[in-house]
């Protein structure tokens, strides 16, 4: 067993660490910087003289993350919640008669979507959805500004709620003797809307403050 001491930092961006050995008695000093242990220690790490921000600078700043973050995290929150409800709002557009089910086979069907699918493969993506706006959210803002971005967030999926309505209103105007089927189109519809999020995610949105662009 070893008792492994705290870092020790210096004003230079470099730290030591000292090691104890029972068995031996020695001491191991390790010398590294501090950009080698973390990336938002390597930001921050030749920083440490820095004069804080004043407060225009601030809220400049935070005007700046708000403008480049939120549009893309109320779009995903609001597209999740349209693709959730996508099986439910089908039933009004001859999902039911389509697939000669019963109302309590679609009952079954619509418990059995929730207990599987949104667990097996659903709890993959959208199961992280929360926490994943949680975690960004506490890496671009600070503790007193998470709490309204996140109630904003959350408001979308109202959004989402009135979006949904309006397409099943256009796809219900549709011929329902036309292929595909009213329901195959709100199913293909949502599956493309929420398409576009993934590219604009993968190609735009910063995995850290570190990387962000300016």
């Amino acid at each position: 067993m070893s008792d492994v001491k705290p870092p020790e930092t210096s004003h230079s961006g470099s730290f030591i660490e000292k090691a104890s050995t029972h068995d031996s008695g020695s001491i191991d000093v390790v010398h590294g910087e501090l950009k080698s242990l973390d990336v938002g220690l390597a930001l921050v790490a030749d920083r440490s003289e820095d004069a804080d921000l004043s407060p225009q600078e601030s809220k400049r700043l935070r005007r700046k993350i708000d403008w480049h973050l939120l549009p893309m995290l109320f779009l995903i929150y609001t597209v999740q919640f349209l693709d959730k409800g996508t099986l439910a709002s089908s039933s009004i557009l001859g999902f039911i008669a389509d697939n000669h089910l019963t109302s309590s086979q679609f009952n079954t069907l619509s418990s059995a979507f929730y207990i599987v699918v949104l667990r097996f493969l659903l709890g993959a993506s959208e199961g992280s959805m929360t926490a994943g706006l949680m975690l960004v959210c506490s890496m671009f803002y600070t503790r007193t500004e998470i709490g309204e971005r996140l109630g904003w967030t959350f408001q979308c999926n109202g959004l989402a709620v009135i979006i949904s309505g309006f397409l099943q209103f256009g796809i219900a105007h549709t011929s329902p003797s036309l292929k595909p089927q009213q329901w195959q189109w709100l199913m293909l519809t949502t599956a493309l809307i929420t398409f576009i999020p993934f590219l604009l995610f993968l190609f735009f949105f910063p995995n850290n403050p570190t990387n962000a662009c300016s």
